[in-house]
């Protein structure tokens, strides 16, 4: 028989996620890491997932993530799956932040076509959060985690000034610091772009 995991995707006050993705990778050992996606299965309006006749001996990662949450992962440790053993996991999903605001030149007019964009770093990997500013100048980043962070501002020939505490790193290409406080938050930053010298 086939091993089985089974659990519930819930937020931090133990609602359920509905809709939630849940991956299982499975791997030989910790030392030779896990390498593509065994199963997957979708969480039900409860929150449950189950996924069965998973291959037994070995050992499995569980990853979880559902828009507007920050992906998470869970891992059986050492303890390989047993055939017919039902293994029960949840699996806690927390909020993102969102960083929002509006891109201006020096006049105040806004900039449209900006591009911002972070390093997010979850579940052993990078990923891109990104966006572009609209004809108002204004973007929005979400599912951040609550860190500090470097973003990113792009958009050919400008750069942050530096009264805005940024950096010029090259044509048209500029990083800002920012802190996001809390997850669940949302964020305000506003951001000037100046003209590059010619």
């Amino acid at each position: 028989d086939g091993a089985v995991l089974a659990g519930r995707v819930h937020d931090s006050e133990a609602a359920p996620v509905r809709g939630a993705q849940v991956h299982v990778r499975i791997f030989a050992s910790e030392e030779r890491g896990a390498s593509g996606c065994a199963a997957m299965t979708t969480a039900d309006a409860e929150g449950r997932w189950r996924l069965d006749d998973l291959s037994p001996g070995l050992l499995a990662q569980v990853h979880a993530w559902a828009p507007g949450y920050l992906p998470t992962q869970y891992r059986a440790g050492n303890r390989p799956l047993a055939p017919g053993r039902v293994e029960e996991i949840d699996l806690v999903l927390t909020p993102g932040a969102v960083l929002e605001g509006t891109v201006r030149d020096p006049s105040g007019a806004p900039l449209a076509g900006v591009e911002l964009s972070r390093h997010v770093w979850e579940t052993s990997t990078y990923r891109y959060a990104t966006a572009v500013t609209d004809a108002e100048g204004r973007y929005e980043l979400g599912c951040l985690p609550a860190t500090s962070q470097l973003l990113r501002a792009r958009k050919d020939g400008y750069y942050v000034p530096i009264q805005e505490e940024g950096r010029q790193t090259g044509e048209g290409c500029a990083a800002l610091q920012v802190v996001v406080p809390a997850a669940g938050t949302r964020t305000t930053l506003d951001i000037v772009l100046a003209p590059a010298l010619a």
